[in-house]
């Protein structure tokens, strides 16, 4: 198996044991993403794929908009996901209008020109090759489909979103030097850098490195693919949470470094790296601050030619 093979492969089941805390995380922070994604593909003509699905967050509602006249697939490579996504579509009377599939993002077993719509939430940064991903998508969606692809992403510098951004980024600064804010991701993975052994495997992809802005590389993947009339924008939001389990939860969720490294390290470094983790997200809600998650989203919008 080669080293990027067994990449995509193990990164999907770092989420199998957590596919339910991972679905319950999404689902609260990321209704305002689905509801973009959606919106964009919705005059489409023909059927939906959703790439990475997950635990089926914006298949399940592609479902519930357009089953009826559509046919809505998610694929994605974690048995967890897979599972608990083909039960929350029994649950909610969905089963037949969004169907779940054990697929490869780059390598999609659907035929040439056979898609309305390929959709992606969050997934692309997951993917060692995501050229291949975006070949893909060019390949199996029709003449005059779409896709959208959204990445968690901090706004493009010089975009008025980038401006606000740097701006409101002075007094997250302060809150922060004063011990009143932590903010998800990074707060994690400080501590799991502090706490826990470097890996001897990669735990992200490797193009995504040291990269915080994604929308220029998306539109430049889709352009290369062949797609045109490229569009981009960025949405952001911000969110306060509530309690130190649920800001545990998520962050060692969401983080790849946190939940990777943590899934293999010795119980009484985890135990020490809690320990420390409490310790500071209870001394800043002692001082009335905040625990936050700020998730920010490219979206690359793009069609195939007639």
């Amino acid at each position: 198996m080669s080293e990027q093979v067994d990449f995509k492969t193990s990164d999907a089941s770092s989420y199998d044991l957590l596919a339910d805390r991972f679905d319950h995380y999404t689902e609260l922070v990321s209704e305002y993403a689905v509801d973009t994604l959606l919106d964009t593909v919705s005059d489409c003509d023909g059927d939906i794929i959703d790439i990475g699905c997950g635990t089926g967050i914006v298949t399940l509602e592609a479902g519930r908009r357009f089953g009826g006249d559509k046919k809505i697939i998610g694929v994605d490579l974690s048995d967890g996901m897979l599972d608990l996504a083909n039960r929350k579509a029994e649950a909610n009377g969905l089963s037949d209008a969004a169907k779940f599939e054990k697929a490869d993002a780059e390598n999609l077993p659907f035929s040439d020109n056979s898609i309305g719509a390929a959709v992606s939430l969050y997934a692309i940064r997951h993917f060692p090759h995501p050229e291949k991903a975006f070949e893909e998508m060019f390949r199996v969606v029709k003449p005059g489909g779409r896709i959208a692809v959204a990445a968690g992403s901090s706004p493009s510098l010089f975009s008025i979103n980038g401006i606000a951004a740097a701006v409101k980024r002075i007094s997250r600064e302060i809150m922060q030097r004063t011990g009143r804010e932590l903010a998800a991701c990074d707060h994690i993975d400080g501590l799991v850098q502090e706490f826990l052994s470097s890996p001897t495997a990669s735990e992200v992809a490797e193009w995504t490195e040291h990269r915080h802005s994604y929308s220029g590389s998306l539109k430049t993947l889709a352009c290369l693919a062949g797609f045109h009339i490229v569009k981009d924008q960025w949405i952001g939001k911000q969110f306060e949470i509530a309690s130190v389990q649920e800001f545990w939860e998520l962050q060692t969720t969401f983080s790849s470094v946190a939940r990777k490294r943590l899934k293999n390290a010795r119980p009484k470094d985890v135990k020490t790296l809690k320990y420390k983790f409490d310790e500071q997200c209870n001394a800043v809600l002692a001082r009335g601050g905040r625990l936050v998650y700020r998730v920010g989203t490219a979206v690359v919008i793009a069609n195939k030619p007639l």
